[in-house]
């Protein structure tokens, strides 16, 4: 079973955030997918952010828990960060050798998997599956009740059923 994370970045805070977690694709759907179509606000982490204070979306789609998924992107960059280090010190005393020189100072990255929405970076994004338009456009059902609350179309059913009971008014 797919885990769904959503990670965003909002017109007031750009760092990212990771908003939900670990959620099925029903409780994706539910919880983010549906208000951000209808532009509602939606509720995460006792934290309210509406739909349309959202700049950056990111769904991702994995196949571990949130927790999981980091401490294996964890240990990969910790893999990562010791071989960076290894080549680091290896260049250090070629260097340190050619020059003989004693105080040769070198910095690192820092190492991922401590943030939620470093979430991101793992799995596959699937936000173009879920999301296709802007917050506020409306779901299929909203958007053909729309389209059968329009006055045309009232007109024409109510001409229609006006005709049918004429019609078997005379019969």
């Amino acid at each position: 079973m797919p885990y769904f994370h959503v990670v965003v970045k909002s017109k007031n805070n750009k760092k990212p955030l990771c908003v939900f977690k670990d959620l099925s694709e029903r409780d994706l759907k539910n919880k983010f997918i549906k208000p951000y179509k209808l532009n509602k606000s939606f509720f995460y982490c006792g934290s309210i952010l509406a739909a349309s204070e959202l700049v950056n979306i990111k769904i991702v789609s994995t196949l571990q828990k949130h927790e999981q998924e980091l401490k294996r992107e964890l240990s990969v960059a910790h893999v990562e960060l010791i071989k960076k280090a290894d080549d680091l010190f290896k260049d250090i005393i070629e260097e340190s050798n050619a020059l003989n020189s004693e105080n040769v100072g070198t910095s690192f990255d820092t190492v991922v998997g401590y943030n939620d929405y470093e979430i991101q970076d793992c799995g596959v994004d699937v936000t173009h599956k879920f999301i296709r338009e802007a917050p506020g456009e409306g779901t299929s059902l909203s958007k053909f009740s729309e389209i059968l609350r329009h006055p045309w179309v009232v007109r024409i059913f109510a001409g229609f059923l006006t005709l049918m009971l004429i019609y078997l008014g005379i019969k």
